[in-house]
């Protein structure tokens, strides 16, 4: 009984070892790649991590993702595509999934906002991680521009 109860609690004490070292993982991971002026890294990775557990996406995907489109600054903006935030939702979208003007300006909420819509992708059959980008309904016609993007995920290691 007791070797068991030894086994339990070295499993605990293991898998929450693992889960320092991912989040520390990420933590440089973040701090490598995103800007001078971004969200304290720290932070950032203390959300993604909880916001992909949330969500039952891989953190890392979140972060290249939000390196990838804002490098990780909160206030992010690209008049061209009216994308906001650290995520770079489109304001088109924010409206069609009901995701408020203010959510677009805060960082957490942006961050969770773009993590659901990551999620959504997921759950689709045909699902890329560029679809996030180029949106699910031109992604067909966008092939090129959308594997292009996935390469720029990629090349973030």
């Amino acid at each position: 009984m007791r070797y068991l109860i030894a086994l339990y609690i070295l499993a605990i004490l293991l898998a929450a070892h693992e889960a320092e070292a991912k989040s520390s993982m990420l933590q440089a991971y973040l701090e490598k790649h995103a800007s001078v002026t971004a969200v304290d890294s720290y932070a950032l990775s203390t959300a993604i991590q909880k916001t992909a557990k949330k969500y039952a996406l891989d953190p890392f995907e979140i972060a290249r993702v939000v390196l990838q489109e804002s490098r990780g600054v909160e206030l992010a903006y690209n008049p061209a595509s009216q994308d906001h935030g650290l995520m770079q939702i489109n304001i088109f979208t924010a409206l069609e999934r009901g995701i408020s003007l203010e959510c677009l300006y805060n960082w957490k909420c942006n961050l969770d906002a773009g993590a659901q819509i990551l999620a959504a992708l997921h759950r689709r059959t045909d699902y890329r991680v560029c679809l996030y980008n180029v949106g699910p309904r031109g992604a067909k016609k966008k092939l090129k521009k959308c594997l292009a993007y996935e390469a720029k995920l990629e090349a973030l290691n």
